[in-house]
């Protein structure tokens, strides 16, 4: 992964508040008492995913070389719904551990709700309910049933007697369980 330097870009960055003196002091950027100085590196990525794989590639290092735990290690960013997903498939292709705060997912992403938002869209247009939006419902936690429930049953033969005569075949399907209570 390679990082060229831009010096357009880095002159068109604002300054960290309170570095050049200003009269916001609480804004200093001063270690908290009892705490050696860390280092702050600006970095910029030519795309959003070699900026995902940088930031991966950043916490591995930190982890194997310098020591530092998991735990002691967060990624903060400006937009959940854009940045999140990306993140999480680069930080865990890298072999780092992910945890997303539940609040940081939009409420028509969270699995309890896109079912019964998908459910409500149905209701209101019904000719939104295709096959594959059939599927989603029926194997969530709505509809209680998995890949396999989704396939046609075999059929069973079985010999019928009476009126069509001995011997001939008729075809029958079994009967589907009661569903779950919920």
């Amino acid at each position: 992964m390679r990082c060229s330097p831009r010096p357009a870009v880095s002159r068109r960055l604002p300054a960290a508040p309170g570095i050049q003196g200003g009269a916001l002091g609480h804004r200093d950027l001063v270690p908290v008492p009892g705490v050696p100085a860390g280092e702050v590196r600006i970095l910029v990525a030519d795309s959003s995913t070699q900026e995902a794989a940088l930031i991966a590639e950043t916490l591995v290092r930190a982890y194997l070389a310098d020591g530092v735990p998991w735990s002691s290690m967060a990624v903060l960013v400006r937009s959940a719904t854009r940045q999140v997903p990306l993140l999480r498939r680069a930080l865990t292709a890298a072999g780092v551990p992910v945890t997303v705060a539940g609040d940081e997912w939009p409420l028509a992403d969270k699995p309890g709700t896109r079912p019964l938002l998908i459910l409500l869209r149905c209701a209101l247009r019904p000719s939104t309910l295709d096959e594959p939006t059939a599927a989603e419902l029926l194997c969530g936690p709505l509809g209680g049933t998995d890949a396999l429930g989704l396939r046609p049953p075999p059929p069973l033969l079985a010999e019928a007697g009476g009126e069509e005569g001995a011997g001939a075949i008729q075809v029958a399907t079994p009967r589907r369980r009661p569903a779950r209570p919920a």
